[in-house]
């Protein structure tokens, strides 16, 4: 839960920031940090659900991490042609907030 708030609010202030270097330093650092909020505990809890093809399970999460920005980035791209960068981050953000948080919350130890 706490990844998926983190990257949702981490993508809407990216979306306002003033300057490139400000953008870079949000995104580099607040982006990567709720990247790694999510995915380092993901596989922790995968491993702790499968007794047998555990490899499996944790290369089927890897793999999923990875479709991640190959879907992205062709809505980004459609959605910046059409909005601007600043509208299509902050779309990002909201697409981000309702997917993950509510997702989260089914994830069990």
């Amino acid at each position: 839960v706490t990844g998926a708030v983190l990257l949702s609010a981490s993508l809407a202030l990216a979306s306002r920031a003033p300057s490139l270097l400000a953008f870079q330093l949000i995104f580099g650092l607040a982006v990567g940090s709720a990247t790694a909020a999510v995915f380092a505990p993901m596989m922790a809890c995968v491993t702790g659900w499968f007794d047998t093809h555990r490899s499996l399970a944790v290369s089927l999460v890897s793999a999923g991490m990875g479709m991640a920005p190959m879907t992205m980035s062709p809505l980004a791209a459609w959605l910046v042609s059409g909005h601007g960068w600043r509208t299509s981050m902050l779309a990002i953000a909201a697409l981000a907030a309702v997917v993950m948080i509510p997702a989260s919350l089914l994830v069990r130890r």
